[in-house]
Parts: structure tokens; sequence; C-alpha cells
């Protein structure tokens, strides 16, 4: 691709496409949206590496935490399968446990991605498989043992985490906020930044600390 404006994209031979894609949903505000590409060059212009924590984030994270009642601790990540890593890490550690509740043809990132076939890129995680969307067929995972729950928008034991790199902007809540549910752990994606490399990784106080 040559580029984007609004909602089309511009290939190197000259042909623009109408993006349905939407950069798999980072680019949710549109391609070369004035109001990014500006607060981007402002970030550029007083320095966007400076290795602590900046007064931007301080706003942006708030903000955030105004929408999502779960999040009361937040870290920002370069991708949602970073933040999804740091999740489970978290899970594990926080519970002592080791099992991961994942489901079929789930997608968390290239390094948590079940679908067809084994992945061998795949976090080695001791991970335990379920039906997506099947209550009954999943409890008998529901164990002693089990760290944590990793879903996109099935509440059991262990550590609740819900992937909304893609439904958080279904609702001004995210979806957790739409069915009332209150996760451990929330990950959101790039479209947070604009469609910039930034991500989110948010918990319950006492998970973090």
């Amino acid at each position: 691709m040559e580029g984007g404006q609004g909602p089309y994209l511009y290939s190197v031979d000259k042909r623009e496409y109408l993006d349905f894609v939407s950069d798999y949903s980072a680019a949710f505000y549109g391609h070369s949206n004035p109001a990014i590409t500006e607060a981007i060059s402002s970030a550029l212009s007083t320095g966007f590496s400076l290795g602590s924590v900046t007064r931007k984030e301080c706003h942006l994270g708030e903000r955030i935490k105004r929408r999502f009642p779960s999040m009361e601790r937040v870290r920002f990540c370069n991708s949602g399968n970073e933040a999804n890593t740091y999740a489970l890490v978290t899970a594990t550690e926080f519970t002592g446990r080791t099992k991961i509740l994942v489901f079929d043809n789930g997608y968390h990132g290239d390094t948590l991605n079940f679908g067809s076939g084994d992945n061998k890129l795949n976090l080695p995680h001791d991970f335990i498989f379920g039906t997506y969307n099947n209550i009954e067929a999943n409890q008998k995972h529901t164990s002693s043992d089990l760290a944590a729950i990793i879903v996109e928008p099935m509440l059991s034991a262990g550590v609740l985490i819900f992937d909304e790199v893609v439904t958080s902007r279904l609702h001004i809540n995210g979806l957790q906020g739409f069915h009332k549910i209150m996760p451990d752990m929330t990950t959101l994606g790039k479209y947070i930044g604009g469609g910039a490399p930034t991500s989110w990784l948010s918990m319950r106080r006492e998970l973090g600390n």
C-alpha cells in the first residue's frame, strides 16, 4: 500500500480501496486522522521515549480507567500480544498455579494463537483447550489448579482475563460493561493509540501489588 486517508487505502499501482478491515480495528478512527497525526507530531517534538512514565500516559490512563470500572492498575505495552503475555504471567504468579484455559480458534497475538493446528510460536504455558460459548462443556476445566481463563468476551475459577483488543470499541465501557461482567484483567490494543504500536494491560489493584 502507498497510503491511506479516512476510510480509503491507496495501492502502489494507484488503485483506491474502501477499507472495511481498518487494520483489524487498529485504524478505528480512519487513516491519517488529522487529530491523531497532530498528537503524534506533538509527542515527537517533546520526546516520546523518556525512560519513565510521561504526563500524556497518565492523562490517557485516567481517561480510559473512567470507561472501565474493572481497571484499577494499568500498564502500557507495545501490542495486544505483549499485553496478553504480561496478563498470563501476572495470573500465574498471583495464583501460584500454571494451567491456563484458552478456547479453540482463539487469537490473542502471534504467540497466543489457538487456531487449527499446532502453532510452534506459542508461549510454553500449560494450556487447556475449551470450546467457545459452551459453558456446560467447559465446566470440567474449572479445577483448583487453574491460573487463568483468557477469552474474547465465562466466568469461573482463577483469574479472568478479557482480551478486549477488538471488542472494547463496541460499547463505551467495552463488552464487559455491556454484559455487566467485572474481569480481573483487561487488555486493549492499538486503536487506543490511533493505530500506533500501543496497547494496554489493566488489572484489579491486588493483582498489581
